[in-house]
């Protein structure tokens, strides 16, 4: 029935598909000349390959014709614009889980502080196109007794932490380093300081891309030393 069948595999936006099979249709659907009937999949990866398959009966029409259906065809897809999706490297992400419990014990009093995690996995959106991948973990205090409710880490080009609305500056500690907490030797950890927080909330926090927060002092030289390593 068909004597040619186009088939177009190119990387376009979902919100881009139907306007290029819009254009294309109106343009081709021609009475008694020939039909043009265009299907349509996406891949599951976010940002992936979108197929398009184009039949065409062009028994009745010269080649000059063909070679323009097969042109509209490109061009109208080669105009969509591309969707970017910028991941958060797989070794950068953390092991933490929703409703993980993690632990820190103060070694000189052996005061246990205690936190529920609660994770987030979304993706920011701007120009309708750009998505940027972003990890976010609050460390919910369990129990009564506490100078402070949570910690909260947000994850994505850049790493931010707060507690209780006050935010680790991030100038002056980007370089990592290696550190040592509870016998455990941990690779690049961030470590932020703040000279400006209140003396009854951490004012120096140190951080794993992978283990979360591991260690958290006090200006008073009080340590907790996170003990239950999530592995």
């Amino acid at each position: 029935m068909f004597d040619r069948i186009i088939i177009i595999i190119i990387e376009i936006t979902n919100n881009k598909l139907n306007q290029a099979i819009m254009i294309v249709t109106q343009c081709f659907l021609a009475p008694n000349k020939f039909n043009l009937h265009i299907s349509c999949r996406a891949m599951v990866y976010p940002g992936g390959l979108a197929g398009l398959v184009a039949k065409c009966n062009t028994k009745n029409l010269c080649e000059p014709m063909r070679n323009t259906v097969i042109l509209i065809l490109l061009l109208s897809l080669l105009s969509c614009d591309k969707e970017v999706y910028h991941n958060i490297p797989k070794n950068e992400k953390p092991l933490l889980k929703n409703n993980d419990t993690v632990a820190f014990m103060e070694r000189e009093s052996n005061v246990l502080d205690s936190f529920l995690i609660n994770r987030t996995d979304d993706y920011t959106v701007s120009d309708k196109r750009y998505y940027q991948e972003y990890i976010i973990l609050s460390y919910h205090k369990i129990g009564d007794n506490y100078s402070f409710e949570k910690f909260f880490v947000q994850h994505s080009a850049n790493t931010n932490i707060s507690i209780e609305g006050n935010y680790f500056p991030t100038y002056g500690n980007a370089d990592p380093v290696d550190v040592t907490v509870n016998g455990i030797e941990y690779k690049s950890v961030f470590v932020r300081h703040a000279v400006n927080f209140s003396d009854s909330i951490p004012n120096t926090v140190y951080y794993s891309h992978q283990y979360g927060i591991i260690k958290y002092t006090y200006s008073d030289g009080r340590s907790y030393e996170l003990i239950n390593n999530i592995e």
